[in-house]
């Protein structure tokens, strides 16, 4: 699926679960299904992350001194 399509999915669910929120206990299925949606899209999130960091400038500058390190 595409992350549009999750997310719209992973809102569906949200709602699905806060309506029901008071027999959530007995619904183990929609639960299942929100986490499967919810790790799914984190997970194409984080796929898609690296190729943006890798382009981010890293500070070579040394932590500063902290009173302990003094």
């Amino acid at each position: 699926m595409a992350s549009r399509d999750l997310g719209r999915r992973r809102k569906e669910l949200l709602g699905e679960v806060e309506r029901r929120r008071y027999r959530l206990h007995r619904l183990p299925d929609l639960t299942a299904e929100l986490r499967a949606v919810t790790n799914e899209l984190l997970k194409q999130e984080l796929a898609a992350r690296p190729a943006a960091s890798s382009t981010e400038v890293q500070d070579e500058r040394p932590d500063p001194l902290r009173w302990w390190d003094r």
